[in-house]
């Protein structure tokens, strides 16, 4: 797209745009300029200034492929092969980041026969605005079908295009080992009391270096890292499974994480600006977000940073009623933590802060996936059960079908003499009962045995508790989840005070 009217990187040919809603189109171009987008029958125009132009158009219906032209100044820019669909964001780090190709099972659905109606948008990955990016965004493309499609993305899109059969677009804007405080603005962290210290001390710790003693410190923490990772790597295709433990005895701490810098990936507010921003406005259908593993230490901030984080996008895709469907941490924990008990509570923590702001803030779904997880592998490799769940939230709570999308969920507890019961919203099902426990007013936890279940009701005693104050349900970084609902759907972990 050369000359001076351009476009900005996510608009491109076989790309898809929401349908049934107004929908703006933007770029760059030369002050002055007037610029007409056209598409099917519509046509609008706007002037450029201070260097940028967008035009908003009514909305679309689902259709047959079409044309959208852009032009001004005797310039045309043609994208060809553009479908009206649903189109989701797909945030947050790793988990939502692994590409399919990486994927159980994610090479046999590359090989397979590809939906032409299911594409996707990966913003380029750059820490810094200049050159570098814009480059990276010259280069980027709308794609159907390769292994770089976030595997969790890609199940939940193969679901939605199923049950709806409407083209789907995925707008993919994730960076693994990023912290919530890297999607979101410098304001809206700022005005977190969290938020504000989680900058001061990043800062402290060296954001506020020069860039060349940054570079100095990254070629330093590379020529590490290498060593660590060519060692590592050797031991896990000796033997995949291989232990954390023998890991580190062999080569030594994972060297993680990166030093902070001013232009490094993983500071506070660096990718809202170098990869967020660069997609918004963009119509969508809403966001679909896997993210908490990089602040399992903040857990007691994690829900004021996300009922944040979600305002800052709605606010940022002008539509403060966008669906926000996000992930549950899966069971995770090493090895040599289980056998040399140290405990931490920051996982079930973490999960219990995702789960209050499912249920408090507006317009949100929960996938639950305690089950979903695997020792010793903060990256589990089956994302298709995760993309399923994110898709029954979608199509329950989205799309309006009469489906059930949710696992047990407590209503309250009841204490009678040494007993609790508690009491959920369905049938359950219990799979084991080694993950219920009981405390006493000394705050000491303990199994309860037996576990009883009244359909839609736990029985839980123990017999070192005769006046029970606590209960809680499988408060682990990492467990074997036992309780289901009827739907086959799994219980949060929870817990619960009396």
């Amino acid at each position: 797209m050369s000359g001076a009217l351009r476009l900005a990187a996510v608009f491109g040919s076989h790309m898809i745009l929401q349908r049934d809603k107004h929908f703006s189109v933007w770029g760059e171009g030369a002050d002055g300029t007037e610029v007409t987008v056209r598409v099917r029958d519509t046509e609008r125009s706007c002037v450029v200034r201070n260097g940028r132009w967008s035009v908003a158009l009514p909305p679309q219906e689902v259709g047959e492929p079409c044309v959208l032209t852009v032009s001004g100044s005797g310039e045309e820019l043609r994208l060809e092969d553009v479908l009206f669909g649903d189109v989701w964001l797909a945030g947050g780090q790793s988990n939502m980041e692994w590409p399919l190709r990486d994927a159980k099972d994610g090479q046999r659905e590359i090989d397979a026969a590809q939906d032409n109606l299911l594409r996707f948008y990966n913003v380029p990955r750059c820490p810094y605005t200049g050159a570098r990016l814009e480059e990276a965004e010259r280069g980027s493309r709308w794609q159907t079908g390769t292994g770089d499609f976030s595997a969790v993305a890609y199940w939940f899109s193969k679901e939605i295009r199923a049950e709806t059969g409407v083209p789907v677009g995925i707008v993919g804007c994730n960076w693994g080992g990023t912290s919530a405080a890297a999607w979101m603005s410098r304001e809206r962290l700022s005005k977190i009391v969290s938020g504000r210290r989680y900058i001061e001390d990043y800062m402290e710790r060296g954001g506020n270096k020069s860039e060349e003693e940054y570079e100095r410190d990254m070629v330093e923490y590379n020529r590490i890292y290498d060593i660590w990772k060519e060692k590592s790597d050797a031991m896990w295709a000796k033997n995949p499974k291989t232990p954390w433990r023998e890991i580190i005895a062999e080569c030594g701490e994972n060297p993680w994480p990166q030093p902070p810098g001013p232009s490094s990936p993983f500071r506070p507010n660096g990718l809202y600006e170098t990869m967020l921003s660069r997609v918004a406005p963009l119509a969508l259908k809403g966001f679909l977000y896997y993210q908490g593993e990089e602040d399992w230490s903040r857990s007691e901030d994690y829900y004021d940073w996300m009922c944040a984080l979600i305002g800052q996008w709605r606010e940022d895709f002008k539509d403060d009623s966008l669906p926000f469907l996000f992930v549950q941490l899966p069971m995770y924990d090493t090895t040599e933590s289980i056998e040399n008990g140290w405990v931490s509570e920051d996982w079930p923590r973490l999960r219990e802060a995702q789960l209050r702001v499912s249920r408090f803030v507006r317009n949100t779904g929960l996938a639950v996936v305690p089950d979903c997880g695997e020792l010793d592998n903060i990256h589990p490799t089956d994302k298709e059960p995760v993309g399923h769940r994110l898709a029954l939230q979608a199509l329950k709570n989205v799309y309006g079908k009469a489906i059930e999308a949710d696992g047990p969920s407590v209503l309250h507890f009841e204490r009678s003499g040494s007993e609790v019961r508690v009491i959920f919203d369905q049938t359950l099902e219990l799979r084991g009962n080694g993950l219920f426990e009981l405390a006493g007013g000394d705050g000491i936890f303990y199994a309860c045995e037996p576990v009883k279940v009244e359909k839609d009701t736990l029985v839980l005693s123990a017999k070192e508790v005769f006046e029970p104050c606590a209960v809680r349900y499988a408060w682990r970084a990492y467990c074997v989840a036992q309780l289901y609902g009827i739907n086959g759907l799994p219980a949060s972990p929870f817990r619960g005070t009396l």
